[in-house]
């Protein structure tokens, strides 16, 4: 009995489909977005946002490059694990422990990119403050630690999806993969004579 992880069963397109849109979710859209971002911060010269100055802008872009490079390096693996996640067919036991492993990493890149919660951006922002006191920078702590659980919540279910997707699939592929195990057949059933040499 051939297993079900044989690249007899695999669908070379949904390989390449799932890596695509993992390459543009995780990679080409934060790109895109940091680009579009300093292009329109660039474009507003020395005039600034909302009074602010642009040295702070830049120090904002700073850190958001920053986060965007950490994405990209985090999204590397799962670039990876994207491919025989969507190589072999719904309904497989091939494809389970790539979709659960898809989600639960998803889960942790979200966790290693907010340090569990609390983002840290620090803030070059000389004030005066009358004769003895001024401000030199300003370090600001967003806590999104209700963010991480709800996605936690939403990267567990998408795991539990795997087996979900299982089931549902199984049939079409069990059917799927009897056909491919029969090999072409004719139309009455009987097997398609090879051509005479």
């Amino acid at each position: 009995m051939t297993s079900e992880f044989s690249l007899r069963y695999a669908v070379p397109g949904g390989a390449f489909l799932s890596f695509s849109v993992t390459l543009f979710t995780l990679i080409l859209l934060p790109l895109s977005l940091f680009a579009l971002i300093n292009g329109l911060v660039a474009n507003m010269g020395t005039e600034g946002i909302g009074g602010m100055p642009p040295e702070q802008m830049q120090q904002i872009l700073d850190e958001l490059w920053l986060y965007v490079r950490k994405l990209i390096r985090y999204a590397i693996p799962l670039l990876i694990i994207a491919i025989p996640m969507g190589l072999y067919r719904a309904g497989s036991y091939a494809k389970i422990p790539f979709r659960f492993l898809f989600a639960i990493y998803s889960v942790i890149i979200v966790i290693a990119l907010t340090d569990g919660g609390m983002i840290q951006v620090a803030i070059d922002l000389p004030m005066e403050m009358g004769s003895e006191f001024s401000v030199e920078d300003m370090v600001i702590t967003l806590d999104i630690t209700v963010f991480i659980y709800i996605t936690m919540l939403i990267g567990t279910a998408g795991a539990f999806l795997a087996f979900t997707e299982f089931a549902s699939g199984r049939k079409d592929f069990m059917e799927k993969k009897a056909e491919i195990d029969e090999g072409p057949q004719g139309g009455d059933g009987e097997p398609v004579a090879e051509p005479q040499a």
